[in-house]
């Protein structure tokens, strides 16, 4: 499926809008020129405007405010949060005490890691949904299994395994994916989608037989 009048977020609606991916809202002002928009109905754009306010909150906890970027992103959290009262109560309950390891999986210490549920992966898997139709113009609703996993910390044999996967960034590095495609069966695809150079997520698409 490749028409671009159709939404890319359902696959059946007309396309009367155009939705951003990643959601804008991760980008502080100002924003950069080269965000990324796919076509969508209206339905669809707006169904996940609540989704993308925790998205961004999620996004946060994991980057912090190392940047300027982020410091703008984490001020427009804060206030998020003082409205948000179920935000903030799963904000603070996401933090959890973790083991610090090296990468022979030796203890070095403590940290605390970010645990939040399944709720912000219908983000991620919008995102490459809509970073596979930007690329090859197929609409993948319904046609194809996504599968996710987010990392604070990528292992040297991942950094290995991606380095020759097309690379595209939006912004001064704020967002930065890659991806491959397999020649064989094209449905199947890997993408890598770094977050404010800190938050890394894998996403798999294999087609539903």
């Amino acid at each position: 499926m490749n028409n671009q009048n159709i939404c890319v977020i359902c696959g059946q609606k007309s396309a009367t809008t155009y939705d951003h991916i990643p959601p804008k809202c991760i980008f502080p002002e100002p924003r950069p020129s080269d965000l990324i928009t796919i076509p969508a109905c209206e339905e669809c754009n707006k169904s996940t405007e609540t989704l993308d306010e925790e998205f961004r909150v999620f996004i946060n906890m994991f980057v912090g405010n190392k940047s300027v970027e982020t410091e703008k992103l984490w001020k427009n959290t804060l206030r998020t949060l003082q409205h948000n009262s179920r935000l903030l109560e799963k904000a603070k309950a996401s933090f959890r005490p973790a083991d610090l390891t090296s990468e022979h999986s030796i203890i070095i210490g403590k940290t605390n890691v970010v645990v939040w549920d399944n709720s912000v992966n219908k983000v991620f898997e919008k995102i490459i949904c809509g970073l596979y139709w930007y690329h090859f113009r197929e609409i993948l609703v319904d046609r194809v299994m996504i599968t996710v996993c987010h990392k604070q910390s990528i292992s040297s044999t991942a950094v290995e395994t991606v380095k020759l996967w097309e690379s595209n960034f939006v912004g001064n590095g704020q967002f930065l994916y890659k991806y491959v495609r397999a020649h064989d069966v094209p449905l199947r695809s890997a993408w890598l989608l770094v977050f404010h150079k800190s938050l890394a997520v894998f996403g798999y698409t294999n087609p539903i037989l």
